[in-house]
């Protein structure tokens, strides 16, 4: 969840901050026609292209897709003379002027692919491969198209016209990670066959509808280099005598891994972070480090993320103890990462060009289990409707392919979201099995057809004006659905409030919006102060506009904060903050937003900007002081929802008590005392297994093999040690009734500490 809170948060900043787009004029003419490809009898129609429409009489370009019969339509134009462009890939881009029902065809293009591999044959993943097209003047080559090269250092540059391309492959060295002590790589750029200059490059000649194979470029980018520069010591009070050193190596073939982040980290609380990359042999080193324990991780291209100790990316790591300024040897082997690959097909059983591939993992957030999108960059489909997702870690994915609005927002639509094998119903996808190292290639399926229509409207403020300046908009499924999917699209208004998102399948969505930025404010700023409002939808088989969203600045929640012993230990007023958390996303903000809180010197409080049905959390500042209740007009609401939807909520107050508790303990097994393991804790009360519930918490071990629960309510509990929790589990209740048979019952009442002595228990 926070990953996600972030991630919208900064796609919303950099919506707000884009270019704005413009309004589109109307007025009677009409422009039809067809798209085909071949001739005669053997002239086919051509689905789903990319049909734009330009003329000095609009003042932005006008977007179609063609239809199953190869057939566009723009009306409402003012009078004018019109130029079309017809863009699919797999075709030769077609540029004509607009004329009465037109018959244009379009030629399959050629196409260029290899492998870019270093001097040593290993590939390079993820760099830019271009077809660059020489000029007659003697100037800089104009780049034709570009890709990047998969995990296998595999590229295709395709749709291509016939003629003599040159072959780039290239790096950008600030895309390229450093860490401290490390001077950026520079960029650098090789050309096929493997000459760094373009005068000594190979040309390569393409036919239409041809394909050049085996067209490899030999390439070592460079790569961060050690800065020798004195680094200043840590002002954390994090220098020592200690050291830690070690190697990298590959788990199957034992080679050292090179260039692999390295990233140490205090467990203690301190805020202690180092961070190296190995050299040539695989090996780092950290010194002068505190006598303290500290987790380690590694990471590198191609390779599966881990911590020190362990085999699995989700498993916590074992603690490396450096007390009495010892040297420890930590040598780490990486598993090689899968990777999934497959092609797409329309209903006709053609490629699927252009669509967006992501992949999901199904775990329990924000109440329910849900497909939770896999962080990282995901592809489109190329000319052949095949794609290829790398980087992965062993478990299982759910796989989602995506058009319109929902892939981006000039993408062709036509199709619904579709989850491997082939179906738009998230509850019949199937997940594949993805095993260490090994690669799934069969994952093809045929997308699931759809109407798809656009939807506009006009963003307003809070007196009904269409704002001016850029809001910024999102586009997603409706939660109350409830869904185990969420498909979401983003967008921008033009300066005059105007928005239009085109591609929209059929279906139950909210349309959020954030208004755009103050005039006076300065410089780039968060969302928590922009102005937000919602409405629901629903799309059939036409186009859905005129909406207006009303964007305004919410609703305020007000109240007191009062302790149970005035003359107990000293707390600050500032200490203690109001956080409520929306527990719907239909009418407040998608994916979440911190909202502005004061507390004042006389322990009143304000939030606002509030919107939707939210819970209220109380963040304590000071280990003496919990939360003991929240009422409102004295009925208890600690666990319930407030509703913010039509009107300000007051008369809320915040009680503090003393009389904290603490749970804390140890873990054995046969053997004796466990150093690393988790606990689940939860009330013996399932109705109070509730989303983010105050009565389920999981702690993991801490210094000298101790872990600390910290402060729960008073409750009857239940309490399970395990050698590991994987993600959001524990707070699944599924996944608790599971454990109920094997936890520990004990009681925890007001102001009492517990030391728990739990045995380890095998998972479930």
């Amino acid at each position: 969840m926070r990953a996600l809170l972030f991630g919208v948060l900064a796609a919303v900043v950099t919506f707000l901050h884009a270019p704005a787009a413009q309004p589109t004029a109307t007025g009677r003419l009409v422009v039809a026609g067809r798209v085909l490809t071949g001739t005669g009898p053997d002239a086919r129609p051509v689905r789903r292209a990319r049909v734009t429409l330009r003329s000095r009489s609009l003042e932005t370009a006008r977007l179609a897709d063609t239809d199953t019969n190869g057939a566009y339509r723009f009306d409402r134009l003012p009078a004018g003379s019109y130029r079309l462009s017809v863009e699919k890939p797999g075709f030769v881009r077609l540029d004509a002027d607009a004329e009465p029902d037109a018959r244009l065809t379009l030629m399959r293009g050629g196409a260029i692919e290899g492998i870019v591999a270093d001097a040593n044959g290993d590939p390079v993943m993820n760099v830019t491969v271009s077809a660059l097209r020489p000029v007659s003047s003697g100037g800089a080559p104009n780049v034709v198209t570009e890709t990047r090269t998969d995990d296998l250092g595999r590229y295709r540059l395709h749709s291509l016209d016939a003629g003599g391309y040159v072959i780039q492959a290239a790096t950008d060295g600030a895309s390229i990670p450093i860490a401290p002590g490390q001077r950026p790589a520079r960029s650098s750029r090789a050309y096929y066959p493997s000459s760094t200059s373009i005068d000594n490059a190979k040309a390569i000649h393409v036919e239409l509808a041809r394909d050049v194979t085996g067209v490899d470029v030999t390439f070592t980018p460079d790569v961060p280099t050690a800065d020798s520069r004195p680094r200043p010591r840590p002002a954390d009070g994090a220098s020592g005598k200690a050291r830690i050193s070690g190697r990298v190596t590959d788990a199957t073939s034992g080679k050292p891994i090179r260039n692999a982040l390295m990233l140490l980290l205090s467990v203690d609380g301190i805020s202690t972070q180092r961070s190296t990359a190995t050299d040539a042999r695989g090996r780092f080193d950290f010194t002068n480090l505190a006598a303290r324990q500290y987790t380690l991780r590694a990471t590198a291209d191609r390779y599966v993320t881990l911590q020190y100790g362990r085999t699995r990316p989700d498993e916590t790591g074992v603690f490396i103890d450096v007390a009495g300024g010892l040297d420890v040897t930590a040598d780490m082997s990486l598993p090689r990462a899968s990777a999934v690959e497959g092609e797409l097909f329309d209903e006709f059983g053609d490629p699927a060009p252009g669509i967006l591939v992501h992949l999901a993992r199904k775990q329990y957030e924000r109440g329910r289990q849900r497909l939770v999108v896999r962080g990282g960059m995901y592809p489109s489909t190329d000319d052949r409707g095949h794609y290829r997702i790398g980087g992965l870690d062993p478990g299982e994915y759910y796989v989602t392919a995506l058009a319109g609005a929902f892939a981006d927002s000039d993408a062709p639509g036509g199709f619904a979201p579709t989850h491997y094998p082939g179906t738009s119903d998230a509850s019949g996808a199937m997940p594949l099995s993805v095993s260490p190292g090994a690669d799934t290639l069969n994952a093809s399926f045929t997308l699931v057809p759809a109407p798809a229509v656009t939807v506009s409207g006009v963003m307003v403020d809070a007196d009904g004006q269409a704002v001016r300046g850029r809001g910024a908009l999102v586009f997603a499924t409706a939660d109350h659905l409830r869904r185990a999917d969420t498909q979401t699209a983003w967008d921008f208004t033009s300066e005059d409030g105007h928005f239009s998102f085109r591609g929209v399948p059929q279906g139950s969505y909210t349309l959020q919006g954030y208004g755009p930025p103050p005039a006076d404010r300065q410089r780039p700023g968060g969302v928590n102060d922009l102005p937000w409002g919602w409405l629901g939808l629903t799309v059939g088989e036409s186009d859905v506009d005129g909406l207006v969203l009303r964007v305004t600045e919410g609703r305020t929640l007000r109240g007191r904060i009062t302790r149970d012993e005035e003359n107990g230990p000293p707390l600050a007023p500032q200490q203690v903050r109001i956080s409520p958390t929306p527990f719907e996303w239909d009418s407040a903000p998608f994916g979440g937003r911190p909202f502005p809180s004061e507390t004042y010197d006389d322990w009143t409080f304000r939030v606002r900007q509030l919107s939707g049905r939210e819970r209220v959390f109380v963040i304590v500042g000071s280990p003496a002081w919990m939360l003991k209740k929240i009422t409102r007009d004295n009925i208890d609401v600690t666990d319930e929802t407030l509703d913010f939807r039509d009107k300000d909520v007051a008369g809320v107050e915040v009680i503090l008590t003393s009389k904290t508790t603490h749970v804390t303990g140890t873990v054995s097994d046969e053997h004796g005392s466990v150093k690393d393991y988790a606990v689940v804790i939860f009330s013996s009360d399932p109705t109070k297994w509730i989303d983010r519930s105050r009565f389920v918490v999981m702690a993991r071990a801490g210094l000298q093999g101790r872990f600390d629960a910290g402060t729960l309510p008073p409750d009857d509990y239940l309490a399970v040690a395990l050698p590991n929790v994987y993600g959001t589990e524990w707070m699944d209740p599924d996944f608790l009734r599971t454990l109920r048979p094997l936890a520990s019952a004990f009681t925890l009442q007001e102001g009492e500490s517990r030391a728990l002595d739990l045995k380890l228990k095998t998972r479930p």
